[in-house]
């Protein structure tokens, strides 16, 4: 995939936001551009989320947190799903909200993996407290995203996205950033080490705006599906012990079946399975790729 590219074209928030200390983070059209990439700096997976709208659940309000797929350098706009919902208590400086259960597969690298949230559906959603922005330094905060429970070591303001933000830092045993209007640097739902690079692999907030879509410097598309091709080849097969999965994009999900369509195994961003284990016969890999294409093969056990 050829280098990600962001234009820096920033909107200030609205003239009503000026007015206050407090930057509230569900404001419309506020879009968080995530990448991730194990060959630093290209992006090999890209989530776009942004709020758009109000939904009332329980007599409560909330701004709708949609999310886009993104390929071929544009926002894939009929690809649009509802994943979540977030409100402000701007008087109380506290962003609450959630993600549907059904979206953590598909948001897996940006989501934090010992989360303590109990996300609900969007039949019995789950309100969770994510932020707290009338903490002092020195206070503990145990937001359900975190790893543990931490402490702010401190507390400064600092200039991102075209205005001045509270911004707390956190002690753990990784570098945790979290910033009023932005929530931590890999987005709204991840209370998990900021940015992270090793071995090349690196994941982040590559850009955040308030505005239109080209204002934000993404493009856009109105074509029903992604177009972009990818070639996949299994081998060996028949399979006596590991299975390698060849994909000209990068491999997000891995899920195989039996003949009987009872699953079995599932992995995320690998391009092999062990089935030296397995029982002989036949099954069914379901791939996907980082773009949402998905292709199934027939796999036969000796």
């Amino acid at each position: 995939m050829k280098q990600l590219i962001f234009f820096s074209t920033i909107f200030l928030l609205p003239a009503l936001l000026n007015a206050q200390d407090y930057v509230p983070m569900a404001v419309d059209s506020a879009t968080w551009v995530m990448g991730s990439t194990d060959e630093n700096p290209i992006y090999d997976e890209v989530i776009v989320t942004r709020i758009e709208g109000d939904t009332m659940v329980n007599s409560i309000k909330y701004k709708k947190i949609y999310y886009y797929k993104y390929a071929d350098f544009k926002i894939l706009n009929k690809t649009r799903q509802l994943i979540g919902l977030l409100r402000d208590d701007i008087e109380e400086r506290k962003v609450y909200g959630g993600i549907f259960e059904e979206f953590q597969s598909e948001l897996s690298t940006f989501l934090n993996e010992e989360s303590t949230c109990n996300w609900g559906d969007s039949d019995s959603f789950n309100e969770h407290l994510l932020y707290d922005f009338s903490l002092q330094e020195g206070d503990s905060i145990g937001a359900c995203m975190l790893s543990i429970p931490t402490v702010i070591i401190s507390k400064d303001s600092i200039e991102r996205f075209g205005y001045k933000r509270l911004n707390y830092e956190l002690s753990d045993d990784e570098y945790i950033m979290m910033t009023e209007g932005i929530g931590t640097c890999i987005g709204i739902f991840k209370g998990q080490t900021c940015f992270y690079t090793g071995g090349g692999y690196t994941y982040g907030l590559a850009n955040y705006c308030i505005g239109s879509f080209e204002n934000c410097g993404l493009l856009t598309s109105t074509e029903e599906q992604i177009q972009l091709t990818n070639e996949i080849s299994i081998t060996p097969n028949p399979i006596s012990n590991v299975l390698r999965i060849s994909s000209t994009n990068k491999i997000k999900k891995l899920v195989l079946y039996d003949i009987n369509g009872r699953f079995v195994m599932s992995s995320l961003h690998t391009e092999e399975i062990e089935m030296i284990a397995y029982r002989s016969g036949i099954y069914i890999l379901h791939v996907e790729d980082n773009f949402g294409n998905q292709n199934s093969f027939k796999v036969i056990k000796q």
